[in-house]
C-alpha cells in the first residue's frame, strides 16, 4: 500500500507503529523519532530518515534503495537481507545494528558508528567504510574486518593466496592484517575498506611490479600474474 509522507507521520503521531508492506518514496522524514521494533515498510526507497532516532526499528528485507540516514540514531536496528544499495549512513550510529545478508552495494557508512554492528554475509561491494582507527581493535573494527575476510573469500575463488591454503579465511584476514602493519608505510599499517587492492597485494606469489610479464591485469597500480606464466 503505498502512503505519503504527511499519513505516514499523521499515523506516528496517533501512535501507529506498524507499518509492514507500505510504499513510501522519495518522502522528507527527516528528524523523525521514534523507539520501536516494529517492521517498517516493504518498499521506501529514496526517503531521507536524517538526523531523525529510528532506534529498535525494523526494517528487515525492504527495499530502501537510495535512502538517507545521515547522522540518524538507529542503535539496534535491524537491516536483514535489506537492500540498501546507495543508502546513506554517513555519521550515524549503528552500534548494534545488524545487516545479516544485506545488501550495502556503493552504501555510504564514512565516520559511522559500527561498534558491535553485525554485517555477516553482508555485500559490501564498493561501500565506503569508516577509515581503520588505531586506537580500536580488529575485533570491534567488525566492518573493516568483514570486509578483508570477503575480499580474500573472493579471490581465494580464482586462486590467490595458495601459500596460505592451510588457513581459514578469518585466520588469512588476521595474517594480512598483520602483515599490512608490518609492512605499509603508506597507510600506516591500516586497511581502509576501499581498494581490493590493499588485500591482495599480500600475495606476493600472483602481485608483481613491473612491465616484464608475459600477460597481466592491472588492478589499481599493481599487476597480477596468471597462473602458469
Amino acid at each position: 500500500m503505498k502512503i505519503t509522507a504527511d499519513e505516514f507521520l499523521r499515523r506516528c503521531a496517533d501512535g501507529e507503529r506498524d507499518f509492514f508492506g507500505i510504499k513510501l518514496t522519495n518522502a522528507d522524514l527527516s528528524r523523525a523519532n521514534w523507539n520501536e521494533p516494529n517492521p517498517v515498510g516493504k518498499s521506501i526507497t529514496g526517503v531521507n530518515f536524517s538526523e531523525g532516532d529510528l532506534s529498535g526499528t525494523d526494517f528487515r528485507a525492504n527495499d530502501m534503495r537510495g535512502c538517507a540516514l545521515s547522522a540518524s540514531k538507529l542503535v539496534g536496528c535491524r537491516f536483514d537481507s535489506a537492500n540498501l544499495t546507495e543508502v546513506v549512513f554517513r555519521d550515524a550510529d549503528l552500534s548494534n545494528a545488524s545487516f545479516v545478508g544485506a545488501k550495502l552495494l556503493r552504501a555510504d557508512l564514512s565516520e559511522a558508528n559500527l561498534t558491535g554492528a553485525d554485517f555477516t554475509e553482508a555485500d559490501l561491494t564498493d561501500a565506503s567504510l569508516p577509515s581503520f582507527d588505531k586506537s580500536v581493535t580488529w575485533e570491534e573494527d567488525i566492518a573493516i574486518k568483514n570486509w578483508v575476510i570477503q575480499t580474500v573469500q573472493y579471490y581465494r575463488k580464482t586462486n590467490f593466496f595458495e601459500q596460505y591454503k592451510d588457513l581459514s579465511d578469518e585466520e588469512l584476514a588476521n595474517t594480512l592484517k598483520r602483515l599490512c602493519q608490518k609492512e605499509d608505510s603508506i597507510t600506516g599499517g591500516t586497511f581502509n575498506g576501499s581498494y581490493d587492492s590493499q588485500v591482495i597485494r599480500y600475495d606476493k606469489q600472483r602481485i608483481l611490479q613491473g612491465e616484464h610479464l608475459s600477460f597481466a591485469i592491472s588492478i589499481n597500480t599493481y599487476q597480477v600474474k596468471e597462473l602458469g606464466n
